[in-house]
């Protein structure tokens, strides 16, 4: 029986189609390798890192996995969710190092640039859903963080994807149940990552669209109602016994906390400024390079032929309307806490990308802009071809010096990424023929540039205090054991990789009776006087945590060695132990 050639042409379509979506996840997973993971470790552990690392080290060896403690002392900066992640990292590998801390945050960022692809093949060509993916990976804030063991990558995980999974549910005809759960229960992962932003955004999100749509009555079905319970049990899980052995004041501190100190007080000129400063920081810093194509939805013609992926662009567009006030709005607020929205702006780039570059869609007044966006592209990488030599070479600043062989091969990458961009983008028509290569181009430059110049840059710049722990460690005797009188340091602490008990800081001698001979404790700025002891001591280390270098280092832990009676009364006692300001001449540059 001869088979049915209609029925031979969709088979042999739907084997070319798994070819290609098979081929782009390999190209993805490759500039993945490339950007993310290839030098995840080549800047050494960095800002709060070091607290999330040592809060982890210690549900390991406690075994409390529920209270997130810092020297055996509760912690409650936002709830546990990242620290679990570090955690279970550092349980398999059996060590809590660069890779235990990052490896959650370079997982979470691969995720949702697969996430991202999947989604947007649903709306967009095969071109466009690489350039949603490629778009997010290579915005310059991605690439800051996506390789650091700070919280927004996992954050970003969480919250996009549960936008996206709900809207990609709804989109496919499957989302009555599948779309509520799925997207709660990743709306109650982000809320147990850092807070409530994230039913803020989901929650906020689905409303407006839903009432967009006059689709409301969905807000009042039993998948919605299903979704909340899964979200609530998911948050409950982990809150309820949480707040029995901590206290329900806790459970506050850590939702909470961090978002009351972005409504630090400042002055209206202060307020102003950051209210202007801020979005020029996202668009013209953060979204870089891509951001400019967002100017295309300034052009009524350009809305009005969106076609399809209309309904797409109103539901990420009110997702960024929703989180934009909640990150502008509070004075004290960091660009990176717009970073879960990022997969949205991605989004909105590539459908500017999609139909600026199709065949089908022919608008007079953005023909060109495709091509002028790429020639623009083009002037930036032949200036900075030009100028980071100079800048980075030492000539102008010596701390900016970079290490010559990569500032060679940035300046070749450059201009030969220039030469091409400049050639593919010569016209409209050619620039549109040859999309693919141009838009990869300009992804190869934005993950070279920073890899080769930022990442060179920070590692001169940085400060490795293991030596100095490690000597610490070998010289301190294997009876005694080092306290701290408050907290130490995270990056201290990390690196000791040991208990390290807290006491608090003593004001008479008679306090100190009993506890070891040996003590640390945290100093700021090696300028200022070293806070009074109540006993002599002398000297054994002084510890630099910074993360950079600097002539006058600020994150200092200085250990000691308080001194028997019998040596305290002794007329032969170190100068340093008389005057312990001397100790901080030897770390100032």
């Amino acid at each position: 029986m001869q088979a049915d050639p209609l029925t031979n042409r969709k088979s042999l379509q739907i084997t070319n189609n798994c070819k290609k979506t098979c081929v782009d996840l390999a190209m993805l997973v490759g500039l993945l390798f490339c950007l993310f993971w290839l030098q995840a470790n080549d800047l050494t552990i960095r800002g709060e890192e070091s607290r999330r690392g040592r809060i982890a080290w210690e549900m390991i060896q406690s075994g409390d996995w529920l209270v997130p403690r810092l020297q055996g002392e509760p912690w409650l900066s936002r709830p546990a969710l990242q620290y679990w992640a570090i955690a279970a990292v550092g349980a398999i590998r059996g060590v809590v190092d660069v890779w235990s801390i990052r490896l959650p945050s370079l997982i979470a960022i691969s995720l949702t640039t697969l996430l991202i692809y999947g989604v947007a093949r649903l709306q967009l060509s095969r071109f466009g859903a690489m350039s949603a993916a490629c778009v997010f990976m290579t915005m310059g804030q991605v690439l800051q963080l996506g390789r650091l063991g700070e919280t927004e990558a996992v954050f970003t995980l969480f919250v996009s994807g549960s936008l996206l999974a709900w809207y990609a549910t709804q989109h496919l005809g499957r989302g009555c149940w599948v779309g509520w759960i799925v997207g709660y229960f990743l709306c109650a992962l982000g809320t147990l990552t850092k807070g409530p932003q994230a039913p803020v955004y989901f929650c906020g999100t689905v409303l407006l669209y839903l009432l967009w749509k006059r689709d409301w009555k969905r807000l009042l079905s039993l998948p919605h109602a299903a979704g909340i319970a899964v979200y609530l049990t998911t948050v409950l899980s982990w809150q309820i016994p949480f707040a029995q052995h901590a206290g329900q004041h806790e459970i506050n501190n850590a939702y909470l906390s961090e978002v009351f100190k972005r409504f630090n007080s400042v002055g209206p000129l202060e307020f102003m400024r950051h209210l202007v400063e801020f979005p020029g920081e996202v668009f013209f810093v953060c979204l870089l390079p891509w951001s400019i194509l967002l100017f295309a939805y300034r052009y009524p013609g350009f809305r009005q032929k969106l076609g399809s992926a209309s309904d797409w662009v109103v539901f990420v567009g009110i997702s960024v309307a929703v989180a934009f006030p909640t990150v502008w709005l509070p004075p004290s607020s960091n660009t990176r806490y717009l970073m879960p929205m990022y997969p949205c702006f991605a989004v909105l780039i590539a459908v500017v990308l999609e139909k600026l570059t199709s065949t089908e869609y022919r608008l007079p007044s953005l023909q060109n802009l495709w091509s002028r966006y790429g020639r623009t592209v083009s002037i930036g990488v032949f200036v900075s071809a030009a100028v980071i030599p100079i800048v980075m070479s030492g000539w102008v600043t010596p701390k900016l010096q970079m290490d010559l062989l990569p500032l060679v091969a940035f300046v070749v990458m450059a201009v030969t990424v220039g030469i091409l961009i400049l050639y593919l983008s010569q016209s409209s028509e050619r620039a549109r023929r040859h999309r693919w290569e141009l838009m990869f181009a300009i992804v190869l430059f934005s993950g070279a540039t920073y890899n080769l110049v930022v990442v060179n840059h920070l590692q001169r710049q940085s400060n490795d205090p293991r030596p100095s722990i490690a000597q610490l460690k070998r010289t301190l005797p294997q009876s005694d054991t080092l306290i701290s009188y408050g907290l130490a340091h995270h990056r201290f602490t990390l690196e000791f990789g040991e208990q390290l008990p807290q006491r608090k800081w003593p004001t008479s001698d008679e306090e100190v009776t009993g506890d070891p001979l040996y003590f640390c404790f945290s100093h700021s700025y090696a300028n200022l006087p070293i806070a009074q002891l109540p006993f002599a001591w002398d000297p054994v280390a002084v510890i630099n945590c910074d993360r950079h270098s600097r002539d006058i280092p600020h994150d200092l832990v200085i250990v000691g060695r308080r001194l028997p009676q019998a040596e305290a009364d002794s007329p032969v006692v170190s100068e340093i132990a008389r005057r312990p300001d001397q100790l901080l001449q030897g770390v100032i540059r």
